[in-house]
């Protein structure tokens, strides 16, 4: 509208058009070391399962053929948030030609749970479907069954519940209600926090705040999905699950069965982010009763806005803090509270495990934290993969100073990691770009982290050796969900046999062939299966030495030909535990940097640039490692800045049931230039072949784009005329609407000339 002429050249960034704002194709950039002479080990291999699955060819769950007479089971879920249920009438839906049964919380006839609280991450029971009391809004509280999936979720809306007992008071739903309720509630259950052991003396500056991190969907392609079908006197499944072994004794428990009856089988799963554990339990369970009662195949794939509805998330938390600090930015004492939102049950809680993560790489000897979960009204949540400001520092300054001393190579890393992203140039570039535009500005801050790996749980390996032609299958405990761990396994079996990938298979996952094992989770699967892989291979050749000392120029093949023609048994099997003494807890230690520009007048925003420095110890296999390293720390970039839940305040019911009104990063959105870099020379002393878990870690770095968004806005606040000397807070997730509301722009300030 204004002509060129005449427009100040520092407004000129606020007239970009639809076109100028579209952002460039991405480029990437991958550093890490290989060794050819260790290959298959260090060999940037194809993931066994990738050419399938981009050509829509990879079996999933739900893929299972159709079975003739089977049928589709959805749930009904509760409209009130907390109250007693007076009766459901499922008559009107039963009139429906085609719909064949509605079943109720009285039609179990074992424990009404999802999963088995005496399981290790749990506390209590879930029920499957809502018995007499209703704790959070849309709580299962029956199943249609009907002759399809479609049919059966149309009629769930024909079921009538009718409650009683309604609470007329607000939900509690967030942290602060919870923080508020009233004692006798028990809304805080304190877990094990920090206690200090030192306290400085040199406070010069006192600082009092609270971070908070946002909830974010586990947005995995596949759905929670399962096919049931009574067999003889069994049940086989066909589950998307991350725990078989849940899955199999959450089923026994429910049906009153032997777990020898329940036969759970998984080739891979469509992601899983954790959410898989234990919340996959609600369509489990609910296949297994209804092919269980009513004799017949049952199928289950939950809609996307029934899984957003009743089933949990990640959840939010809260650090309420009040630090001292010197003139360097060092740390003279810290009182905090940290607060985790658990939903209604302490399953799957985060405080059991968060202090070791609190701390990450600082020197927490002046540390007190008092660690609390906080019970609301709401589906139980699940696990999922700033003193500078006020000194006139850079954070990094400032993180350097208060580094632990043991366990820490950051001081060592972080040196050589602003040498190689030119960060010192790059500030200066950004500052001289800042001078010249009032309505584009950029940002760019660092983040580091020392990642605890902890071994829990017990990881088992059969690998078997078919004489015929010398090829060989591996069964595992652990699921692939996307991680690559069946191409890991492959690789360490060939390894350790010497022979080639090629003759390796990993079959499906099957609890009677690994029995008795943990989820996958916490990014230490891949690595205990290997492990339990190599031990079993060490039996097998043990086996096959005498007769590999006979004939020494013989073949891989010709040497199991001939053991098996000698009587060798060729098959062998291990199982891992956290009582292993080979399997010794290690820190990942990772950096990232991330360059973000901003529109003042919209909020959009651009991540211009994103280097990734991971410590991944001597990389088992980098092309899978680089991509779990990239999509892990853009999933954790969309929970900072997009993923946004929103909830009635009242009820807790969620409006952000669908990808509708929730987003999430996409294919344009990512950053527009990618680097990540493999530490060197970084082989792990203690862990399984020199390597290190890659998966969840980089996750822990994604918080960094609200520190560059952060260091934007205060660019524009600087313009504004607003004070800057304090820790500006932006709200998470920092959305469009979050940004124009930090940057909080003056109505007289849109000028043209």
């Amino acid at each position: 509208l204004c002509p060129r002429d005449i427009l100040n050249p520092f407004y000129a960034s606020g007239s970009s058009t639809a076109t100028d704002d579209e952002p460039e194709v991405s480029r990437s950039y991958q550093e890490y070391e290989t060794n050819k002479v260790e290959y298959p080990i260090t060999q940037p291999l194809l993931k066994k399962e990738g050419l399938i699955q981009c050509a829509g060819e990879a079996v999933y769950s739900d893929d299972v053929p159709t079975i003739k007479g089977e049928v589709f089971a959805s749930f009904v879920l509760s409209t009130i948030t907390k109250g007693d249920i007076e009766s459901i009438d499922g008559s009107e839906a039963l009139k429906v030609d085609g719909v064949l049964a509605v079943l109720t919380s009285a039609d179990i006839p074992g424990i009404n749970s999802i999963l088995r609280s005496d399981f290790l991450l749990f506390y209590e029971n879930e029920e499957l479907l809502a018995s007499e009391k209703i704790i959070y809004f849309n709580q299962p509280v029956a199943i249609v069954v009907a002759y399809t999936q479609i049919l059966a979720d149309q009629s769930t809306y024909l079921v009538k519940v009718s409650y009683k007992n309604v609470s007329k008071k607000p939900a509690i739903f967030t942290i602060e209600d919870a923080i508020h309720a009233p004692k006798e509630e028990n809304r805080l259950i304190q877990y094990t926090g920090i206690t200090p052991t030192d306290r400085g003396v040199n406070t010069q500056k006192v600082i009092k705040g609270k971070f908070i991190s946002p909830r974010q969907y586990h947005f995995m392609m596949e759905l929670h999905t399962t096919v049931t079908k009574p067999v003889d006197e069994t049940l086989e499944v066909y589950a998307s699950t991350q725990w078989l072994d849940m899955t199999q004794a959450s089923i026994a428990q429910l049906l009153k069965m032997p777990e020898n009856s329940v036969i759970v089988k998984n080739r891979r799963c469509g992601g899983g982010f954790g959410s898989k554990i234990a919340r996959c339990g609600f369509t489990v369970c609910a296949t297994a009763l209804v092919a269980k009662l009513l004799n017949v195949p049952c199928r289950m794939s939950m809609h996307l806005r029934d899984i957003m509805r009743a089933t949990g998330k990640r959840p939010n938390t809260r650090l309420d803090y009040e630090v001292g600090v010197d003139n360097r930015g060092e740390i003279q004492y810290m009182d905090a509270v940290f607060y985790v939102n658990d939903g209604h049950s302490q399953n799957e809680n985060e405080n059991s495990y968060s202090t070791s993560s609190l701390e990450n790489c600082y020197d927490s000897r002046r540390w007190k934290v008092d660690s609390f979960g906080t019970i609301t009204d709401a589906p139980c949540n699940a696990f999922m993969r700033a003193p500078a400001a006020e000194l006139n520092m850079d954070p990094v300054e400032v993180r350097m100073a208060n580094y632990r001393r043991e366990d820490n190579d950051l001081p060592a890393l972080i040196p050589i990691f602003l040498e190689k992203v030119d960060y010192i140039k790059r500030q200066g570039d950004i500052k001289q770009f800042n001078k010249q535009n009032r309505w584009k500005k950029r940002g760019m801050r660092l983040a580091n982290m020392a990642f605890p790996t902890a071994y829990i749980g017990n990881y088992g390996a059969l690998v078997s050796v078919y004489h015929g032609d010398g090829s060989v299958v591996v069964n595992i405990g652990g699921i692939e969900i996307g991680q690559g761990i069946n191409t890991r396994v492959a690789q360490t079996a060939a390894n350790e046999l010497s022979i080639s990938v090629d003759k390796v298979a990993v079959l499906p996952a099957v609890n009677f062939a690994t029995p008795n094992n943990f989820s996958t989770a916490s990014s230490i699967t891949s690595e205990c299966c290997m492990y339990a892989v190599i031990r079993s291979c060490d039996q097998i050749k043990a086996r096959l030495a005498p007769v590999r000392a006979a004939m020494p120029q013989a073949t891989w093949e010709e040497v199991v030909f001939e053991a098996d023609r000698r009587g060798i048994l060729l098959q062998a099997n291990y199982q891992t535990s956290e009582n292993d003494p080979r399997l010794v807890n290690y820190s990942i230690f990772g950096i990232a940097a991330v360059e973000v520009e901003i529109d003042v007048l919209t909020g959009t925003k651009w991540i211009v640039r994103a280097d990734v420095l991971e410590d991944a110890g001597r990389s088992i296999n980098p092309a899978l490692d680089i991509g779990q390293v990239e999509g892990s720390f853009v999933q954790a970039l969309s929970a900072w800045i997009l993923e946004d839940t929103k909830y009635n305040e009242k009820t807790g019911e969620i409006y952000t049931d669908r990808t509708w009104n929730y987003k999430i990063l996409g294919a344009r959105d990512i950053p527009q230039d990618f680097r990540v870099y493999f530490r060197k020379n970084a082989v792990n002393p203690v862990g399984i072949l020199g390597s290190k878990a890659v998966g969840e870690p980089p996750t822990c770095l994604g918080h960094v784009i609200v520190d560059s968004l952060r260091e934007a806005v205060q660019s524009s606040r600087y313009d504004s005329g607003y004070e800057i000397s304090g820790f500006l807070d932006i709200s998470v997730p920092a959305t469009n609407e979050n940004v124009v509301r930090a940057a909080d722009v003056k109505i007289e300030e849109y000028l043209l000339t």
